[in-house]
């Protein structure tokens, strides 16, 4: 779960069944429910004393430096999202714990922290999060309402060209007049 070698042993004092379970079969069992992730970090952050991940304003900065707006981050997310469909939330409309990584992983954030910041983004251990309840927490609060708007408005299917209108970019913007987001961003 940490990402890290393990360096402890243990020594049983009575007979035991011993099992080693490798990160290939973690990782895919994590794959198949992603809901699991909260369940394995929260117990180990309990049997470590870990505290609760708070570095959302470094996450923010990140997101801000490789990403000119809510847009792209959305656009991101979609295009990392495999299709999941929540009892009436609608495919696309959540975010994957795929996406999520892959998100997290641009802009180097450790595996381990990844997993401490999903224990707080999925509340409900569903294995997916809302875009809106993403800015919420990482932007604590103050972009919301661009939230919103951008997960009603702009549809799943819409992928912009990845990394088109990033910052340091060649390539020209994909938000003109003719992009389904122009007009909520005037």
């Amino acid at each position: 779960l940490t990402g890290q070698r393990r360096s402890s042993w243990v020594m049983a004092r009575t007979y035991c069944t011993c099992s080693l379970l490798h990160k290939k079969t973690i990782d895919a069992v994590i794959s198949e429910d992603p809901s699991c992730v909260v369940k394995l970090t929260k117990s180990m952050q309990q049997a470590l004393n870990l505290p609760a991940f708070n570095r959302w304003d470094d996450i923010a900065s990140r997101l801000d430096r490789i990403y000119p707006d809510l847009e792209e981050i959305w656009c991101n997310f979609v295009s990392h999202n495999m299709e999941v469909d929540l009892e009436g939330l609608g495919s696309g409309n959540v975010l994957s714990w795929t996406s999520f990584q892959a998100l997290m992983g641009e802009i180097n954030i450790p595996d381990f922290e990844q997993k401490l910041m999903w224990v707080i983004l999925d509340e409900d251990e569903l294995g997916v999060i809302t875009f809106p309840n993403f800015v919420h927490v990482t932007f604590r609060g103050t972009r919301d309402e661009l939230a919103e708007r951008i997960a009603k408005e702009i549809p799943p299917t819409h992928t912009a060209i990845r990394g088109s209108s990033r910052k340091g970019s060649k390539a020209s913007s994909s938000s003109g007049p003719g992009h389904p987001a122009a007009h909520l961003f005037g």
